[in-house]
């Protein structure tokens, strides 16, 4: 089993803290309702309860959708070899900004940066598009499709910051980037990725192991003194 380093992950007090919201618009909503059936009026106040009450329902959702993909990504980090360690929550400042990195393994085949995505339904598009499309399912059993970001575009612009705030540290080392979807009920067909691209639905775990055991058994091997240096300078250990 690998070594699972957590770093702080503001998830869980954002999620907090929109819930409360929720139950505050959904409380006022409710005495709004009342207070019209009782003196007829309120109308107005009902309408901007809904409105809020909605914004910030599915706001909630995204942000449960975000910290079950997070769950699920760590319990597949964790079933990686235990010569490996994964560093989670990286936070780094590269060309004068603030970036924030899901999750970092580091082990004997080298050093990976991996986008972690928690979509469900249909993902399709090229690699080199700004976007993707989502096609889904509603509980009505209607279709309907939604643009997202390119998962592979924003890993090319982190695997540039990474690398750099490498080398700022001393550590040239090629950094290689992975897109998980951690959602089991995912089907992803993406043309023309460079990247490798795993899906939680296609034994993602497993074929994630697969692939960094294929890197050392192809020779490519980090020495153990790299690896400790650079767990030190993403966990903040370096002056």
């Amino acid at each position: 089993m690998a070594n699972l380093i957590k770093g702080y992950s503001s998830l869980h007090e954002e999620y907090d803290k929109v819930k409360h919201k929720v139950t505050l618009w959904a409380v006022l909503m409710v005495v709004s309702f009342f207070a019209m059936l009782e003196w007829g009026i309120f109308f107005i106040g009902i309408v901007v309860c809904g409105f809020f009450l909605g914004k910030y329902s599915k706001l909630l959702k995204l942000k449960r959708s975000a910290i079950d993909g997070e769950r699920t990504m760590n319990k597949v980090c964790r079933k990686l070899p235990e010569s490996y360690t994964v560093v989670t929550n990286v936070e780094l400042t590269s060309e004068g900004k603030t970036h924030y990195l899901d999750q970092i393994i580091v082990g004997p085949s080298g050093v990976y940066l991996i986008e972690t995505k928690n979509m469900n339904g249909s993902v399709v598009g090229h690699a080199d598009s700004g976007e993707l499309l989502q096609h889904k399912i509603g509980r009505q059993g209607g279709r309907y499709s939604n643009r997202v970001r390119n998962p592979i575009k924003q890993l090319g612009g982190q695997l540039h910051h990474l690398s750099n705030y490498f080398k700022y540290h001393g550590v040239n080392v090629w950094v290689k980037g992975v897109v998980y979807f951690t959602n089991s009920e995912v089907k992803v067909n993406i043309a023309s990725a460079q990247v490798p691209i795993f899906t939680q639905s296609a034994r993602g775990a497993k074929q994630l192991k697969k692939h960094l055991l294929d890197a050392e058994a192809n020779g490519q091997v980090l020495s153990q003194q790299d690896q400790q240096k650079i767990v030190a300078i993403l966990t903040g250990q370096t002056p």
